[in-house]
Formats: C-alpha cells, sequence, structure tokens
C-alpha cells in the first residue's frame, strides 16, 4: 500500500511515541506500507521541528527530514503541478500533489483541512487511527449504540514485579529542546 503522511503525522509520530501517529510511522518502518513524500513535506518538516515547539537544531532537523527520507520504504517524488485544493493551506496542495504524483492508495493525516476533504481523485484521506485500522493492526472503535463487552471476565493483568505501570509523560516546557525523532520509530 501507497501511502503519503502529512506533516503533522510525521511530526507526531516523531516527538510523540505514544500516538497512533508514531505506530503509523513504524509500520513504514516495518516494511508493511510505503511511504512517498516530496521535498515540500521535509522541508516543512524541518521548518516546524526548529520551530517554537520543538526547538531543534538546523542540524537536527535536517537529519529528522533525511532520516525519514532514508528509510527502506520511502520513495521520494517531485510533483510538477501543485494544484490548489485545499483553499485554506497551500502546503497542504502539496500533500495532495505528492498523492497524485505517486498514485497512492491513502493520505493519512491529522491536519482538518486535509481530512475536511475526505477524499480526492479517488484517494481516500483518513486520520492515523483508521489508517491503523484499514492495514489491519488496530482494531475499529466501538460503533455507537452497540453495547459494550461484558465486564469482569478476566481480571487486569498484575504490574510485572518490579515495575510500577508507566503514565503518559507531560510535554516539556516550550523553552527547552523537545526529545524524540528517529529513536521513537
Amino acid at each position: 500500500m501507497r501511502v503519503v503522511f502529512d506533516t503533522t503525522v510525521l511530526v507526531d509520530g516523531l516527538f510523540d511515541a505514544q500516538s497512533a501517529s508514531n505506530k503509523a510511522l513504524k509500520q513504514v518502518k516495518y516494511g508493511r506500507v510505503q511511504l512517498i513524500t516530496s521535498p515540500s513535506i521535509l522541508g516543512e518538516l524541518k521548518a516546524i521541528a526548529q520551530g517554537e515547539r520543538f526547538h531543534q537544531t538546523e542540524l537536527r532537523a535536517w537529519i529528522l527530514a533525511t532520516g525519514i527520507a532514508s528509510l527502506a520504504n520511502v520513495t521520494l517524488v517531485e510533483p510538477r503541478d501543485v494544484p490548489k485544493v485545499v483553499a485554506a493551506d497551500v502546503l497542504d496542495d502539496h500533500v495532495v500533489a505528492a498523492a497524485v504524483c505517486a498514485k497512492a492508495d491513502l493520505i493519512v493525516a491529522t491536519d482538518h483541512h486535509l481530512l475536511e476533504l475526505k477524499e480526492h481523485q479517488g484517494i481516500r484521506i483518513v486520520t492515523p487511527e483508521e489508517f491503523l485500522v484499514i492495514i489491519g493492526v488496530a482494531k475499529a472503535p466501538k460503533e455507537p449504540g452497540k453495547p459494550a463487552p461484558p465486564k469482569g471476565k478476566r481480571p487486569a493483568p498484575a504490574p510485572k514485579e518490579g515495575k510500577s505501570p508507566t503514565l503518559p509523560k507531560a510535554l516539556p516546557p516550550a523553552t527547552k529542546p523537545v526529545r524524540g525523532g528517529l529513536e521513537n520509530i
């Protein structure tokens, strides 16, 4: 399956190891899907990594972008035309153009402008959670109106001896560089 991840999926996948975007990015690393990207998408990734939220150095941001591009199941495309599809965000047009150029099966996005499109030229636009269900890595969420499975059949497993359950970490203050990156995938 050929997929294009929008920049927010790449950023979330690199900097939030607990996110669905991280799980989606790991599917590229494991060879389950082929990621299609472009210089424009990687350029936006570098700019976000260096921005106010993540405070990465120019070198570290470059390493992140080239690290993504160098994964075995990544294809870099350079669309000749970038049609105006998303009026509210011209950078999203580059995501759509890469998908059309590469004849991708899906665009995986968290950006609401892209998600509102739902599809473009037969290419579905889905969230990382939906993507994981489509490729069979996650189960579909419970549909509204369906009863929940009966509780109490099995007790919850006890934590292993010597290990306490881990809780999600709070985001570090915005003044320090955020740890994350290729080691998260």
